[in-house]
């Protein structure tokens, strides 16, 4: 536990990094859990988030789910500093109605809040690059808002007519956008709008990994389930995702047998002697939306900090299992500091 004690637990900004990293947790979903159960649970893990320093912490939208902004305000509730990245589908909002609402919390919290641009299918089946145009136009609208100007605006897919915010946000918490997607139009939106451009991570060996574009500011959405030995963490993750789970819409916590003692020692034997701490069951079975880094607290660090060095400078962790693996991750990123100082 040195390096948490070293770095505080105010963020993992140090000022002797080259480079700021900033690392967010995922608050659960909905799906599954009775109501007051995930009430009580968003509530946990936003306090851990910020008890581990993690600057924010993802908070999902799709249908099938809770409000997001309803539960990024039991989030600012229940923390003194943690901001919410509110995931937004300009399918289902008017561009008003979302910057006036940053606009809310910034009078009533004093929060910066964390917007991330996603494009998944909308109902009208808008196609992909289309759908990213549409967002650069919905983005700029509600960016153009929070910086206080009256928006007249006559683009392909909306209109405006001296729109203004009533309560302009004070620029010292403007919101801070990242882009959804890691395709040429993905990137083109990313770079258009000065939004951080979020992507899923490539095995860390792969000798072929494409140049990030220059000035594009890159985040990384993954798993880490990191422990003391390599051989805890695989059985941890064998627990968590076991396989034989094919129940891909309960993304939730609640856990189901992984076999017998023998099956799950088998398991990790074979994880153990594979050598790679990057693991994409949980992807794949749609237990997760994300790869996983598995392993322990020196294998992940040192993978860590080969994309730091290769440019990543945020990265998004998914919803932990328990408060363990937000501790352990804070142990991995300290250690990744650490380790880029030393090269330096």
């Amino acid at each position: 536990m040195e390096s948490l004690r070293e770095s505080g637990a105010d963020g993992f900004v140090d000022q002797r990094w080259e480079q700021t990293v900033e690392v967010f947790s995922s608050s659960p979903t909905s799906l599954g859990i009775a109501p007051k159960s995930y009430l009580k649970r968003a509530r946990e893990v936003a306090r851990w988030s910020e008890r581990y320093g993690f600057r924010g912490v993802l908070v999902h939208a799709d249908t099938r789910l809770v409000d997001p902004w309803l539960v990024s305000q039991v989030i600012v509730q229940s923390t003194r500093t943690l901001g919410p990245l509110i995931a937004v589908q300009p399918a289902y909002m008017h561009p008003f109605t979302v910057a006036n609402m940053i606009a809310t919390f910034a009078a009533l919290y004093g929060r910066r809040l964390f917007i991330h641009w996603v494009t998944s299918p909308s109902p009208d089946e808008t196609p992909h690059e289309e759908r990213y145009d549409r967002l650069v136009e919905f983005a700029s609208i509600v960016r153009q808002l929070t910086d206080g100007a009256t928006v007249s605006f006559e683009g392909r897919y909306y209109a405006a007519r001296s729109l203004k915010l009533r309560q302009p946000v004070d620029s010292a918490i403007r919101p801070e956008f990242m882009v959804s997607g890691s395709s040429p139009a993905g990137r083109v939106a990313s770079q258009t709008l000065g939004a951080r451009s979020v992507t899923y991570p490539l095995p860390p060996d792969e000798e072929q990994m494409p140049a990030l574009d220059p000035g594009l500011a890159a985040v990384l959405r993954l798993g880490i389930i990191a422990r003391a030995d390599t051989e805890q963490a695989w059985r941890a993750a064998y627990e968590r995702f076991p396989l034989d789970r094919k129940n891909g819409s309960a993304r939730h916590s609640t856990r189901r047998p992984a076999g017998s003692p023998e099956d799950l020692a088998r398991l990790v034997e074979e994880r153990v002697g594979a050598g790679t701490p990057y693991w994409t069951q949980p992807l794949e079975s749609y237990q997760a939306m994300c790869p996983y880094l598995v392993g322990s607290h020196e294998e992940i660090s040192a993978v860590v900090s080969r994309y730091v060095q290769r440019g990543f400078g945020t990265f998004i962790m998914d919803e932990p299992d328990s408060e363990t693996d937000l501790e352990n991750a804070r142990i991995v990123f300290d250690d990744a500091r650490r380790n880029i100082m030393e090269a330096a």
